[in-house]
């Protein structure tokens, strides 16, 4: 895709009465770290305001009957829990259309320091440091990634794991998140009603899905699913251990089912990991420290206690019996 920005977006909201004056006179030219536009952005309105506050009036009245007052309360908390919800998809989607936008115009910026025979990044840092470091290649890529525009409610942090997801998609189209949703069963129609937080688990599990495929490990959508919802992390730690177990004959599915029912914790298998890594360590230290008493201080054997040495040698019977340790060597020698 060409390095340029959507030129024809939609001119977005200011904040009402900004005074540029008195901005810069309060924090410099360092817009970037004010607080400004926090300060003096405008108060949500709240629904059933008039109705919240009657009914809070009503629950510090004594001659009020707490049942009725309860009842009423579910109902009027369902109602402000609506607007929560949409108030905050909403905040998504102003976040990274804000981005988009600034993003536009950092891109004709970059063009213009190329016609002034610039290098962008030092000048960028210098000129431009009130935009964070991060943000100012994320916000460009979102300008120049126009197929994720209409996903804005998706908010800036999903919408940049979804461009660097799709960034090698081969697909012959410029809609490369389009052919991602296609080909992971996502079905987007905004002329349609339909349950945005449900939508967020498909990308998230979709998402997911390519981070375990790409490291070769088929599990079951449904359950990569169960993971996702459950807030489990695809990190490179728990994609390797769920490696770890498919190469050593395991059972993947069984570990991701306990994993979700666990609420994303696998702390029982890290636990057992760390079991098995301490084992190795303490046998090797002991294995040392009995060549060091043999080879160089043979008087010191008297010192050691004769009933821990036969429980550790009794221990170390039962697991050479469970291991098969010599059948091991034999084979490998």
């Amino acid at each position: 895709m060409k390095d340029k920005g959507n030129l024809n977006q939609p001119a977005l909201p200011v904040i009402d009465a900004m005074n540029l004056a008195q901005l810069r006179l309060m924090h410099g030219n360092d817009f970037g770290t004010s607080g400004y536009g926090i300060i003096n952005v405008p108060e949500v309105t709240k629904s059933n305001s008039l109705v919240l506050l009657t009914w809070q009036n009503n629950c510090q009245n004594e001659g009020m009957n707490p049942n009725e007052l309860l009842t009423e309360g579910i109902g009027l908390l369902k109602e402000c829990y609506a607007d929560f919800n949409s108030f905050k998809h909403l905040f998504g989607r102003y976040d990274a259309e804000w981005a988009i936008h600034l993003g536009n115009n950092l891109l004709q910026m970059k063009a213009l320091a190329k016609k002034a025979g610039l290098l962008w990044e030092p000048w960028a840092a210098e000129n431009l440091n009130f935009i964070g470091k991060r943000n100012r290649p994320n916000f460009m890529n979102l300008a120049r990634r126009t197929d994720c525009h209409k996903y804005s409610f998706l908010g800036v942090d999903r919408l940049n794991i979804l461009c660097s997801a799709t960034v090698d998609f081969k697909d012959d189209t410029d809609d490369l998140i389009g052919a991602f949703m296609t080909k992971h069963n996502i079905v987007f129609d905004p002329t349609k009603e339909f349950d945005l937080d449900e939508f967020k688990v498909q990308i998230d599990t979709a998402l997911n899905m390519e981070r375990l495929l790409k490291n070769g490990v088929d599990l079951d959508i449904e359950k990569v699913k169960k993971l996702t919802q459950s807030g489990k992390k695809f990190e490179k730690s728990f994609i390797s251990k769920m490696k770890d177990i498919k190469e050593s004959g395991g059972d993947i599915n069984v570990f991701a089912d306990n994993v979700a029912i666990s609420g994303g914790q696998d702390a029982i298998e890290d636990e057992g990991e760390k079991r098995l890594q301490d084992f190795s360590t303490l046998s090797n230290r002991l294995i040392a420290t009995i060549d060091y008493i043999v080879k160089e201080n043979s008087d010191e054997i008297e010192k050691i206690d004769a009933e821990t040495f036969l429980r550790l040698q009794k221990k170390l019977e039962i697991l050479q019996k469970l291991g098969n340790f010599n059948q091991t060597v034999e084979k490998a020698a």
